[in-house]
């Protein structure tokens, strides 16, 4: 017989976000600390599928069209051919994968008006977030407390109190 998951409760974090609709950038990023970082912002207003999303966030962050035929509609939009793609803006020389002499100033990700029905789609960016967020709190401080706030996404407009991508990931979404 096969055992049922108990769902895990929504994770703290420091890297979750909303804000309300029409706060400018700029006041994103002095709240959270963030004025020095690099800073990737989007629209899902139109997102039907993780497809579009990983094409807005290539365009945004200047690829050539050839890129963009990797995230077709129809087609599953792989978690980590996608994530080598992201957080350029998170360094200084903008090496993706890191370079060894890359510096880290970290990236703040804005994701404008999110809409109902997205869940799935913005759990998916999300859990890169989680990831690339651990992996460079290990790189640069073993003690996460002590790490600066690396990354941070923020859905503008979000109304939900937690963002659940499965049973066992789920974020706490902290307000201002």
């Amino acid at each position: 017989m096969k055992k049922r998951r108990v769902p895990h409760s929504p994770q703290p974090n420091q890297w979750l976000f909303t804000c309300p609709i029409n706060t400018l950038t700029s006041t994103i990023a002095a709240t959270l600390g963030m004025v020095s970082s690099g800073i990737t912002e989007v629209d899902a207003h139109t997102w039907q599928g993780e497809w579009d999303m990983a094409n807005a966030f290539v365009r945004e962050y200047g690829y050539d069209e050839p890129i963009l035929s990797e995230f077709r509609e129809g087609h599953r939009v792989n978690w980590d051919a996608l994530e080598d793609w992201m957080f350029i803006r998170a360094y200084i020389n903008n090496a993706t994968p890191p370079a060894p002499n890359s510096n880290f100033v970290g990236e703040l990700l804005v994701i404008r008006r999110v809409r109902p029905g997205q869940e799935k789609i913005l759990a998916f960016v999300a859990s890169m977030v989680a990831a690339h967020v651990k992996w460079e709190s290990k790189r640069h401080h073993p003690d996460p407390v002590l790490a600066v706030r690396p990354l941070a996404l923020v859905l503008e407009g979000w109304e939900k109190p937690a963002l659940i991508r499965s049973d066992a990931e789920s974020w706490i979404v902290n307000g201002w």
